[in-house]
């Protein structure tokens, strides 16, 4: 479930601002890179969070 999570927070947060990106000016292109950042590392930890999931469920 948290690996499905994770696509949506990357496909959310990291599409849209990467489509926006294309005709930014230098402050705007900050913050979406900013915001790209951002939901990265959501995403990373989720993903995280599901190998963990995965690997204690492995376990028992």
């Amino acid at each position: 479930m948290t690996a499905l999570i994770a696509a949506g927070v990357q496909g959310a947060l990291v599409g849209s601002a990467s489509r926006q990106l294309a005709g930014a000016d230098a402050a705007t292109e900050s913050q979406l890179r900013a915001k790209m950042t951002r939901g990265e590392r959501i995403a990373g930890g989720l993903l995280v969070l599901t190998v963990l999931c995965m690997a204690t469920a492995r376990m028992f």
